[in-house]
């Protein structure tokens, strides 16, 4: 009687399980891929007499609605940024500053290295705002030395849809505890013969 009870106990709490959702793991992701690529100097980006270049990663294009936006249920929880930066081949001491939300003090700006292809750079708490605030995260390149081309950029964000996972019908988990208990008594006659 007594594992009779503990089985039927277990149907219950198996059953109350499977009417709790989950949010589901998941990842966004953008690209930009500026063709031709951008010149960058520190005298000024050509054409446009800027000393900085900015631009913006849309999550929105990946299907991300941010649960601080009226209908939406998703949530960032960190991301990681890569950025495509080529040197224009002369090989003088060339340096690029990749600035995110939240980093404004020259210790904590990511330094472009040129012997790289690319530069990863990790998630900041104020860019995860920027990123649930609206889908998006603004990035600013300085020349602060040399010139060089910006090739590429881009972003993978990580968090949960706000979704839930498929909930299986009331129906399948009673058909699951009656398998469990039919197999359970079969046991217990088994053993008694």
């Amino acid at each position: 009687m007594k594992k009779l009870l503990t089985i039927l106990c277990s149907l219950v709490m198996v059953s109350c399980l499977a009417g709790t959702a989950l949010a589901i793991p998941t990842t966004w992701t953008e690209l930009l891929d500026w063709g031709p690529d951008i010149k960058l100097t520190d005298s000024g980006i050509l054409g446009e007499g800027s000393d900085h270049f900015d631009y913006y990663h849309d999550l929105g294009t990946d299907g991300f609605l941010s649960a601080w936006e009226v209908g939406g249920d998703d949530i960032v929880t960190s991301y990681q940024l890569e950025i495509g930066i080529n040197d224009d081949s002369d090989r003088k001491d060339e340096i690029a500053w990749i600035i995110q939300p939240g980093l404004t003090d020259p210790d904590t700006i990511t330094s472009y290295d040129f012997s790289l292809d690319f530069a990863t750079i990790g998630a900041t708490v104020a860019g995860v705002v920027d990123i649930m605030d609206d889908g998006t995260l603004n990035i600013r390149i300085e020349p602060v030395k040399g010139d060089f081309f910006l090739d590429y950029s881009e972003i993978r964000a990580y968090g949960d849809n706000g979704g839930s996972a498929p909930v299986p019908e009331p129906s399948t988990m009673l058909l699951l505890g009656l398998g469990l208990a039919g197999f359970a008594g079969f046991r217990r006659f088994k053993k008694s013969n």
